[in-house]
């Protein structure tokens, strides 16, 4: 079981190609988690659309208290 804090899934969103490649890889091996201080992090002051994109990568994920 892996966390991502909030840089690594920023910078996986934002398509950061060793990033995306490490996430990739992470997530053929274990189980993706992160806490919800990230996914709060993430979901404030977003425009709309980043909300979605965000959103859409959190449901794929475990989000932990």
């Amino acid at each position: 079981m892996t966390f991502l804090d909030t840089r690594v899934i920023i910078d996986f969103l934002a398509g950061d190609e060793k990033i995306v490649s490490l996430v990739r890889d992470l997530i053929q091996k274990e189980e993706i988690k992160t806490t919800t201080i990230t996914e709060y992090e993430l979901l404030k002051h977003k425009t709309e659309l980043k909300r979605q994109v965000v959103e859409n990568f959190l449901s794929a994920v475990t989000v932990v208290l």
